[in-house]
């Protein structure tokens, strides 16, 4: 592993390596779950294609990588994964009259 400053196609090449998802890939799976291990060698050997695959990662801003910004993120990960856990124990019947039940006061 080389320090200092690195081209973007040897970061393309070490998150490649590190098994991150590329940004085609995110959009193909909807669900965390769903996504298949990548190894390094399901990766593109040729660095030109997909160079936009990781811009998604390569664009966030330094105030995204803090501590306290990851910490954060990782509670509202935690709501959201408790909220769909209540969703998934109820039918869509169930849902649509809880719907109901909170509109019909404003009608």
């Amino acid at each position: 592993m080389t320090t200092g400053r690195a081209s973007k196609v040897e970061t393309i090449h070490r998150l490649r390596s590190y098994g991150f998802p590329t940004k085609s890939d995110l959009e193909k799976f909807r669900h965390l779950d769903d996504l298949p291990l990548i190894t390094p060698e399901d990766t593109v050997t040729d660095e030109d294609e997909g160079s936009n695959d990781f811009d998604y990662l390569l664009s966030l801003p330094l105030a995204s990588l803090t501590s306290d910004r990851i910490d954060s993120l990782e509670r509202e990960a935690s709501k959201s994964e408790d909220a769909l856990i209540k969703i998934r124990k109820h039918t869509a019947e169930d849902l649509w009259n809880q719907d109901i039940d909170r509109l019909l006061p404003h009608l």
